[in-house]
């Protein structure tokens, strides 16, 4: 029934105006409501330089005259391996590469062996939702799709720092064996589209520290790009205790064997996490959720950003249910639907209810970003917001 709600409701989100969005021009008071995340917030993205990625670069026709540059900051404490008019565009920005120093050391975690997994990151202290994990300056960054025509191994060895290559040496290789294409495939994450990248614009920054952080189906943490400080962040998505190891995932969401599958094939290893041993039944309800809910998301990701604001609240309650049932904490997720369900209540004038899914949104918001993104306003005084009781006068 959900799904086919939401079938409908994105199918016609191009054709109609919504009733909600009709009533946001009648009045600008002092508080808006914040907008959803984007699609390139929502939508997630593995750790890149997988086979998939190979085949698609000998699809790939690049101008011959197109190749690689590269750059280290006077701290030397990355390299940046770009495609021409990055770093131009990049040291346009002010305050552009921030000293290494400057970066907020965090002591509320470790790096350690574990037998069978190799070093691995738990946290030294109890860590709040939304508290900062790590800050950390990438060893190395780089396109996620590099034409196989360039050397990797030589060109980005020769041009990065030493106080840094023995780092990237020494981090896992499940891919290929002592080449430096096979490390990026293991550890890199994702740092988005550079500014005016739009020829193989994604990009991908591998960690010393970072890419230590093992893979969950149940993931307590998430990795963001912080371009400004041209650093990755990693920030808990639930409460974390002491001792418990941090972790990300690396796979889409879905059944169980659609992830396990992913997982063999990229990476080589069988998950074993808290969710993939379940007890059957529980793990055929968990599958049929998280199926659900996949298949939700992709028509969300079809339809758009503006899609997302012309769902009935239905959708948005029914995808939260499915959230709390297999307690999925990702932020983004949690975001979109409290967000538009505070919306939702704020323009029928329903105080109670609009503050209760606006502090949702203000705390998923500040797990992902750090920050409360304006919600802070909304949970204070919903009824000064650009919407409130704008549907409930036009009845």
């Amino acid at each position: 029934m959900l799904y086919r709600l939401l079938l409908q409701s994105a199918k016609r989100a191009r054709q109609r105006p919504s009733l909600l969005r009709a009533a946001y021009s009648c009045s600008r008071p002092a508080i808006s409501i914040p907008e959803p995340p984007g699609i390139e917030e929502i939508s997630y993205i593995p750790p890149l330089y997988h086979e998939q990625d190979i085949a698609l670069n000998k699809a790939k026709k690049v101008d011959p005259t197109f190749g690689l540059r590269y750059f280290v900051p006077p701290d030397q404490s990355t390299l940046l391996a770009y495609w021409p008019d990055l770093k131009d565009r990049l040291l346009a920005r002010p305050g552009a590469f921030p000293p290494i120093s400057s970066i907020t050391a965090c002591s509320s975690y470790e790096i350690h062996e574990v037998p069978g997994k190799g070093k691995s990151m738990f946290a030294t202290e109890a860590i709040a939702p939304g508290a900062l994990i790590a800050r950390e300056r990438p060893l190395l960054v780089a396109p996620a799709l590099t034409p196989l025509k360039y050397s990797e191994e030589r060109i980005h060895l020769s041009h990065m720092p030493e106080n840094i290559r023995d780092k990237f040496l020494a981090l896992h290789n499940c891919k290929m064996p002592s080449h430096p294409r096979g490390i990026m495939a293991t550890n890199a994450f994702s740092a988005g589209n550079m500014p005016g990248q739009s020829h193989f614009g994604l990009y991908g920054a591998t960690y010393n520290d970072i890419s230590r952080a093992n893979h969950s189906c149940r993931a307590n943490a998430r990795h963001r790009w912080n371009l400004d400080m041209f650093a990755g962040e990693l920030r808990a998505q639930r409460a974390i205790a002491a001792g418990e190891e941090v972790t990300v995932r690396y796979s889409t969401d879905g059944a169980r064997a659609d992830r396990q599958e992913e997982l063999r094939e990229r990476y080589g290893f069988d998950c074993a996490c808290e969710i993939c041993s379940l007890p059957p039944a529980a793990l055929a309800r968990d599958d049929h959720s998280r199926k659900t809910l996949d298949d939700l998301w992709s028509l969300l990701l079809w339809g758009g950003s503006s899609c997302v604001q012309k769902l009935p609240s239905e959708v948005h309650l029914g995808c939260v249910s499915l959230l709390e049932g297999i307690r999925d904490e990702t932020a983004e997720f949690w975001r979109v639907h409290a967000g538009e369900l505070a919306r939702a209540y704020c323009t029928l004038g329903q105080r109670e209810d609009a503050v209760r899914w606006a502090r949702k949104a203000m705390e998923k918001t500040m797990a992902s970003t750090g920050d409360d993104g304006g919600w802070a306003a909304v949970v204070e005084a919903p009824e000064r917001t650009d919407v409130w009781r704008s549907q409930a006068v036009g009845k």
